[in-house]
């Protein structure tokens, strides 16, 4: 097989063959939609100015517009990515990132970056790599609209989940209540059909892409779309790593037509399962990254223009932190936002709700060696800080505050 990596472009194709197959004849109902408009395009020079406009006019901050407008270059740097993928072992279907080629190894941040020069590009040529708005590419108008239905997806995903320039964790709805999922579903749908929203959900949600493109499949291991977008935004390894999507049954608390729901989710250390939902609404991690950067939560009951304040989760927030004790209290121990992505596709954790059996058993020492060193600390706490039996008596003490790093 000559091409190297994965085949970015010929997938975004595959969607418009099969998103429009039989759903395009003039008067049909779906004859003007977006994806059917993109298929019967001209996208050339006449045309030029319609297509290199965005699809999406959101009424969303400066900065989520600033990045819909930039969405050619999001799918610019998700296609070099994209071809810089490796083969794992002999299996000619399966990719993962190199080392040396992630976005900032190879200086895709869209807010700029210098690459290290350590990721080979031999041969190399991405098919989208001479497109500007200025000038489109309409010398291949077959070219512009595989990226055209790429800003497309880019843009939508932008606005439903209120990507901005600062980095962010999105909330995770109760399990029978839709949310962000099933938001960007919907949106999907609308622009394309159910048939190819179902794809993309399918292709850009979950820990393990499996896409079949022109009878051959694919699978990429360790990050999917969505991830990648937030990468190429954020930088590597800035992405929340653990929201997924699910398909999920009709409830009466998500609104919509009939037929299928998706339904928001945690994914799990395991690439082959994912923790679900149940009971309370579990989401709220540790929103503070590891450099200490403060990250905001979205959540899909926001509305448009706002950025309502508070610890509730809801909407673009800028609360402070829960204090760690308040975790303990709760009966949950380690950073519950400790994930992160390998090379091989599995996630490991350093803690976390519902909790991760790997962790466990990969760290079974160091469980047993933290628990002695904290009940040492515990005792000498207990007996130098907690007060004396007068003060007590008395009804006064002295506190012992703990403070996040």
């Amino acid at each position: 097989m000559g091409q190297k990596g994965f085949p970015f472009s010929r997938y975004m194709q595959h969607l418009l063959d099969e998103g429009t197959k039989g759903r395009c004849q003039k008067g049909s109902e779906a004859s003007d939609s977006r994806l059917c408009r993109i298929r019967q395009g001209k996208f050339d020079t006449a045309e030029k100015d319609e297509w290199s406009e965005e699809y999406i006019r959101s009424g969303e901050g400066s900065d989520v517009n600033a990045i819909i407008r930039s969405s050619h270059s999001v799918c610019k740097n998700i296609e070099q990515w994209a071809m810089h993928l490796v083969r794992t072992g002999d299996a000619a279907d399966t990719f993962e990132e190199s080392p040396d080629c992630s976005i900032d190894g190879l200086g895709l941040n869209l807010r700029g970056g210098t690459a290290t020069g350590k990721c080979r590009s031999e041969g190399i040529s991405p098919e989208w790599i001479e497109y500007t708005p200025q000038n489109g590419l309409s010398k291949n108008s077959s070219s512009w609209k595989r990226l055209r239905v790429c800003q497309d997806i880019v843009e939508m995903i932008v606005e439903v989940f209120r990507i901005g320039y600062g980095q962010a964790e999105f909330q995770i709805a109760e399990q029978e209540e839709g949310g962000l999922c099933e938001s960007i579903y919907r949106k999907l749908e609308t622009w394309g059909g159910p048939k190819v929203a179902k794809m993309i959900m399918k292709g850009w949600y979950t820990q393990q892409v499996k896409i079949e493109t022109g009878g051959q499949g694919y699978i990429i291991k360790g990050k999917d779309f969505f991830e990648l977008v937030q990468e190429i935004i954020w930088g590597s390894n800035k992405a929340d790593k653990v929201f997924g999507c699910k398909p999920c049954q009709e409830t009466s608390k998500i609104q919509g037509p009939k037929g299928l729901h998706w339904c928001d989710m945690r994914l799990s250390g395991d690439i082959q399962s994912v923790t679900e939902i149940t009971g309370q609404n579990t989401t709220k991690r540790d929103s503070t990254s590891t450099a200490g950067q403060e990250v905001s939560r979205v959540s899909s009951n926001s509305q448009p223009g706002t950025t309502p304040m508070g610890s509730d989760g809801a909407g673009r927030s800028s609360a402070t932190v829960s204090k760690e004790g308040q975790d303990l209290a709760q009966g949950e121990l380690g950073s519950k936002a400790g994930v992160s992505s390998t090379g091989s596709g599995v996630m490991e954790g350093t803690g976390g709700t519902g909790g991760l059996i790997s962790g466990v058993l990969g760290g079974g020492a160091s469980v047993v060696l933290g628990l002695g060193a904290g009940y040492g600390l515990y005792r000498i706490f207990r007996r130098n800080r907690v007060g004396s039996t007068s003060e007590r008596k008395s009804g006064t003490s002295r506190t012992l505050g703990y403070s996040r790093r």
